[in-house]
């Protein structure tokens, strides 16, 4: 991932709080380097690398991206991956 330019990646949701079921997916938000282009189609293809890495469906989000009520929430659950 970091040669993708993402310099941090955190785990939340229902693995991070431990409530996750057969059909759950992983919850993964990431921090990018901001001095490099990062564009969506680079996000996506991030999230079928980690998809198929880690065997698992993956949501894979950017902190830049979510809204501060979400933020907030999200943040209180954060484990970092790296």
């Amino acid at each position: 991932m970091r040669e993708r330019g993402i310099i941090a990646l955190y785990l939340f949701g229902s693995t991070a709080r431990d409530e996750a079921g057969d059909a759950s997916d992983l919850d993964l938000l990431f921090e990018y380097d901001q001095s490099r282009p990062f564009s969506l189609f680079d996000q996506a293809g991030a999230m079928l690398e980690l998809s198929d890495e880690l065997g698992a469906r993956v949501d894979l989000v950017s902190r830049i991206g979510l809204r501060p009520p979400v933020r907030a929430r999200v943040e209180g659950e954060m484990v970092r991956v790296f």
